[in-house]
């Protein structure tokens, strides 16, 4: 049987987006900055995303 990924569920999501739509939310306030820190430094750098669009 195949796994069913708990963002699939629309209760659960539907939870989800409402913590994250927040301006101060765990992201803005854990772990975006927690993420920065892992960071060399990027001044002067190129950077490619190649993340899927969410539109």
């Amino acid at each position: 049987m195949r796994e069913q990924n708990i963002y699939d569920d629309p209760i659960f999501f539907a939870g989800y987006s409402a913590l994250r739509a927040g301006e101060l939310n765990y992201n803005t306030l854990l772990e975006q900055p927690a993420m920065a820190k892992l960071l060399p430094g990027l001044t002067e750098k190129t950077a490619l995303d190649c993340g899927q669009s969410c539109l």
